[in-house]
């Protein structure tokens, strides 16, 4: 894990973890947006690559809209989808919104039971399975 700080297609990376499991890839493309792509498998190491590059952002007293592409996320540890809603719920002060672009059902499910917690917690997640419409929040967003 760690920020890189270099330039990718969609801003600057602040994080990477790849195993042979999957992938994690945590970007900025805008000051107020943050950009996390899992592919594979989500372990709890993945998790954390999110959670360090947003806590990072979040000591500058940022309020980021996130971002969750897990179209290629294949499945994850509980732990680690856990540790993700703890967080976010823990930080909603700093979660101006949170848009989840999902293929697998069962990812699907775990965004939904998180959802719950989320809505508990006054937030709201946003999930699509629609590239598109993903890119087109994302889109808004990165103007914001």
């Amino acid at each position: 894990m760690h920020a890189t700080g270099s330039v990718t297609g969609h801003g600057v990376e602040l994080g990477r973890f790849e195993s042979d499991s999957g992938t994690i890839v945590v970007e900025r493309p805008a000051p107020r947006v943050i950009l996390t792509t899992i592919t594979g498998h989500c372990t709890l190491e993945h998790a954390l690559t999110h959670v360090n590059a947003a806590t990072t952002l979040y000591a500058q007293d940022l309020r980021l809209h996130h971002f969750f592409d897990v179209e290629q996320l294949r499945g994850y540890d509980s732990d680690a989808r856990s540790r993700l809603t703890s967080f976010a719920i823990a930080q909603r002060q700093h979660v101006l919104t949170a848009h989840f672009l999902i293929r697998s059902r069962l990812v699907a499910m775990g965004v939904a039971t998180a959802a719950v917690a989320a809505r508990v917690a006054g937030m709201s997640f946003e999930s699509t399975s629609v590239r598109g419409e993903f890119e087109a929040a994302l889109d808004v967003a990165t103007r914001d």
